[in-house]
């Protein structure tokens, strides 16, 4: 499903994520996002600076 949202929804969907899992789940939901929009990781890194760290 993440691969087919626009780079908005993503955004949105991610920070929702986010703020509502607690940081060791998240960790691992972040992986599995990077690994489902491949090369749009930049752009939602750029987006969301803080996935990086």
């Amino acid at each position: 499903m993440f691969p087919l949202l626009v780079p908005d929804d993503r955004e949105n969907m991610t920070r929702v994520w986010q703020m509502l899992m607690p940081a060791e789940v998240f960790a691992g939901v972040r992986q599995l996002v990077q690994k489902a929009v491949g090369d749009d990781w930049a752009e939602l890194t750029r987006r969301i600076p803080e996935l990086t760290l």
